[in-house]
């Protein structure tokens, strides 16, 4: 990226569909904080494949969120 701030993302081998994405850090509680995004449940939507659940872990403290 052009800030110099590294991603990686992890593609599926089968269905070449985004799995995981890490390395963007997120201010938390005044901290840089590396976050790790994984996406599941996939659905078409209008032809597009759209990921319906995501799960975002901070890379402290062992937290863990769920969005829908």
């Amino acid at each position: 990226m052009k800030s110099g701030q590294v991603r990686h993302l992890w593609v599926d081998a089968e269905s070449f569909l985004d799995v995981k994405v890490e390395g963007t850090p997120k201010r938390m509680d005044g901290k840089m904080r590396p976050v790790e995004v994984y996406y599941r449940d996939y659905r078409s939507v209008n032809g597009l494949m759209v990921p319906y659940v995501l799960f975002l872990k901070l890379r402290c403290k062992g937290s863990r969120n769920r969005i829908r």
